[in-house]
């Protein structure tokens, strides 16, 4: 998945958007915070290497609360939190920029609501400010969006800005229920390859991924199944429900994890993931247990490896259980 933002909603991710529930937008019809001065002046554009980042007066500094800025309000419909027990669902791609150094930090496209539900309070405070095909930039402190900023980044403090692209891309069907998703993977037992990790797995799914002493780490991506579900095949774009867990090929450190945020599965498009993700689920079927070693091309790149204590070619070993999916 493209680097999390926070998977913030349990959605999934790696570096996990955690902001908590806010009370103050039970709908999502309104636009609860200031207009801000400092984005009007700030233009998101390419840099040298080709990726957008925040062009103007640098650093910024972070507000005492979140402001917002309307890039396009849009001519589409209402943009809807919680309301009566129903939760409407939106394509967003949020993209986070550090706001010392204009950089962009992540781009994630994600699937989610936008009431308290979501557990997104700086997506949730703007939810009102454009319709579903809207675009807006907001400020806030790195903390609200990733509480431990202080320890995921060198070059970011919590009490630093951070600017977030939001662009929707209008409502999306509602998501299947809990009840409709497997516990985990089932199907036909299959057997890794000899130069992959051992994967054991404990009686409720959760995989436990160890890296192999004399295992030389790949240079390309590789994809394997534990099991060979029997279910729905995954289309390209559908909304995939996945158990899943990351750790880096030269630590064994875990990075990202539905399991680590109460075992609930994360979903998301086949399209708004990293290359590598997506080519270990299109195809598959429902069911299916895929491990996949993702090298920084298809991943998250040589940047983010080191910012978490690896390599530069460092890869990143998943285990993915599919227990739903929506095609389009």
């Amino acid at each position: 998945m493209k680097r999390s933002l926070a998977l913030v909603a349990g959605a999934a991710t790696v570096l996990t958007l955690g902001a908590c529930a806010d009370q103050t937008l039970a709908t999502g019809a309104g636009c609860v915070v200031p207009e801000s001065a400092t984005l009007k002046k700030i233009e998101v554009a390419p840099g040298e290497d080709g990726q957008n980042m925040l062009k103007g007066k640098l650093p910024i500094t972070a507000p005492e609360t979140q402001q917002v800025f309307v890039v396009e309000k849009g001519d589409g419909g209402k943009v809807i939190g919680d309301v009566e027990g129903r939760t409407e669902q939106y394509k967003l791609v949020i993209t986070a920029y550090n706001g010392n150094t204009g950089k962009q930090i992540v781009q994630q496209p994600v699937q989610t609501s936008v009431g308290e539900s979501s557990g997104l309070k700086f997506l949730t405070n703007v939810a009102g400010c454009v319709t579903d095909n809207g675009k807006l930039l907001t400020v806030t402190k790195a903390s609200d969006v990733w509480p431990t900023a202080d320890q995921m980044f060198q070059d970011l403090a919590g009490d630093d800005a951070v600017v977030l692209e939001v662009d929707y891309e209008g409502k999306v069907p509602a998501p299947l229920t809990d009840d409709q998703l497997l516990p985990q993977a089932e199907g036909k037992a299959a057997k890794l390859p000899a130069d992959f990790p051992q994967v054991d797995v404990a009686k409720n799914g959760e995989p436990t991924i160890t890296i192999k002493d004399a295992a030389a780490k790949p240079a390309e991506l590789k994809v394997a199944n534990l099991i060979e579900g029997d279910g729905e095949t995954v289309e390209p774009g559908a909304l995939t429900y996945v158990h899943y867990k990351g750790v880096l090929w030269s630590t064994g450190k875990e990075f990202d994890s539905s399991w680590s945020r109460g075992g609930k599965a994360a979903s998301f498009p086949t399209d708004g993931v990293i290359e590598g993700f997506r080519k270990a689920l299109e195809g598959q079927k429902v069911g299916s247990r895929v491990v996949v070693l993702v090298p920084p091309a298809e991943g998250y790149g040589a940047d983010w490896n080191k910012q978490q204590g690896g390599t530069e070619d460092d890869v990143m070993v998943f285990v993915l259980d599919i227990v739903g999916a929506q095609n389009k």
